[in-house]
């Protein structure tokens, strides 16, 4: 199985090589980057794994029962997460990348909660 990689973004640039099932994560922070290769929480659930993803990349704290919106599942598919002074691009193993399929499957239209899901 190839390696988990993730390029940042230039400037400054640079990539993260990490395991195949760890997640690569590079954090640009006020222009300096910093890498990560970060393993997965051992647990079976596909909605814990999404909320322990989430704050991984944003550095805020969730539960990992929390609702799933429809801007963290953009975060999770766009690979990016901006905030006042930080870009976060990453990269899912698979392990992490199934449980986002498996969450965001039995979506409806906006406004709907599906499950674990509110579409705002």
């Amino acid at each position: 199985m190839a390696n988990n990689i993730c390029n940042c973004p230039n400037p400054p640039g640079g990539q993260v090589v990490c395991e195949p099932h760890q997640m690569a994560v590079c954090y640009i922070e006020g222009g300096v980057v910093r890498h990560q290769c970060l393993d997965p929480i051992k647990r079976p659930d596909s909605l814990s794994l999404v909320n322990w993803a989430l704050s991984e990349i944003t550095g805020n704290v969730r539960s990992l029962n929390s609702i799933i919106t429809y801007r963290d599942i953009q975060v999770l598919t766009r690979k990016k997460f901006e905030s006042s002074n930080t870009i976060v691009t990453f990269s899912l193993p698979p392990k992490i990348q199934r449980a986002l399929e498996d969450i965001t499957r039995d979506q409806g239209g906006n406004d709907q909660e599906m499950g674990n899901v509110v579409l705002v």
